[in-house]
């Protein structure tokens, strides 16, 4: 819910204020105009998420303060400041995200059930910093730092210091993709 409410409030407003050759000044203008134009804009993915935040309930509302409340809570109190608070530490480190999928542009992409580590902060709003570790299998993968609110500049010289290292970034290899043409015919 909280995704949905904010998306709808901040999308509406950068739309509202974008310049005059942007074609769409709203979220119910951005479906239509992919309604309008799904041979293009719709052919591998619908819109359900904009549809759903679409319909969710204002940024007022209670319903949406409730949820953030309890979102906050369980990302920040009982997050990750009771996690540094615990372990006395000042930065938290975790794997950033399972390996990366191959694009399936027929099903979508299929990913384990946890979301990595940076989740928690992303939704607390707190800084987290997700840097190359390594490869598993020739694909890259990333470590995280995350911290308590302000902490920004802390999680950027953990994040740097880390990277001048040297152990995790790898040479980067680009692999072809599907060409937009091809993926009309799916």
């Amino acid at each position: 819910l909280v995704l949905n409410v904010e998306f709808k409030e901040y999308i509406n407003q950068y739309l509202s204020s974008s310049p005059a050759n942007i074609p769409v000044r709203s979220l119910s203008e951005l479906i239509a105009f992919n309604n309008e134009n799904a041979e293009v804009e719709q052919a591998v993915f619908g819109q359900d998420i904009f549809e759903t935040s679409l319909a969710a309930p204002g940024i007022e509302s209670e319903e949406y303060q409730t949820a953030l409340m309890l979102v906050r809570k369980a990302t920040r109190d009982e997050g990750i400041d009771a996690l540094l608070s615990e372990y006395d530490v000042k930065v938290l480190v975790g794997p950033s995200g399972p390996i990366s999928s191959r694009v399936d542009v027929a099903n979508g992409d299929v990913w384990p059930p946890w979301a990595g580590a940076g989740s928690m902060a992303a939704v607390s709003g707190y800084p987290n910093l997700t840097v190359p570790m390594g490869t598993i299998a020739g694909v890259p993968v990333g470590v995280s730092f995350m911290s308590g609110r302000g902490e920004d500049l802390l999680i950027l010289s953990v994040g740097l210091a880390f990277e001048n290292t040297g152990s995790g970034s790898p040479e980067p290899h680009y692999k072809s993709t599907i060409k937009a043409e091809d993926m009309r015919a799916l």
